[in-house]
């Protein structure tokens, strides 16, 4: 891993930074993919300024960000107790968000953010971690099934106005 890099816990004085570093990320990821429409859509009620802090300080709520020095080189954002039928295993913690900016992929920062989320979701009790992420996410997938989640299923994930496919990924964290 980039030796610069620093991982902590988002305050609501990192959501404006937050919201600009999601919003082009989910772009790099999925946006040659979607609709422009829809993609504005999901972009402006997904990733605003107010959405991050609100999700930031919501109870069970866990937001971290790996910091280049000042800038924001990737984040994730779980919760505890978020659950879908889906996920049978105990004491649930749902990966709302994960994304690294193109600029730090294949550095390590990924798996610094997924330790570092793993021993956090511990902490608050987890014994589950869970996420979704688009089926045709190839890279994303291939690094969750590196990181020992297992795919149980599918459900749907709207972008804008768009159903589209996700993939259910379960991962037990007393077997991690």
């Amino acid at each position: 891993m980039n030796r610069s890099i620093v991982i902590r816990p988002a305050t609501v004085a990192d959501a404006a930074a937050v919201s600009v570093f999601a919003a082009q990320a989910f772009v790099d990821a999925f946006g040659a993919q979607n609709d422009p429409a829809h993609l504005a859509d999901h972009l402006r009620t997904a990733y605003s300024a107010e959405r991050q802090a609100a999700e930031m300080t919501a109870p069970g709520a866990c937001f971290l960000l790996a910091l280049d020095g000042e800038r924001i080189a990737g984040f994730c954002f779980f919760e505890q107790g978020r659950s879908i039928p889906l996920v049978t295993g105990p004491f649930p913690c749902e990966v709302r968000r994960f994304y690294v900016g193109q600029e730090w992929q294949g550095q390590g920062i990924a798996q610094a953010l997924m330790a570092a989320q793993i021993a956090e979701a511990r902490r608050g009790g987890a014994r589950t971690l869970w996420l979704t992420t688009w089926e045709f996410a190839a890279r994303a997938r291939s690094f969750y099934a590196r990181c020992g989640f297992v795919d149980v299923g599918t459900t749907i994930f709207m972008v804008g106005n768009d159903p589209q496919t996700d993939r259910v990924l379960v991962l037990d964290l007393d077997r991690a």
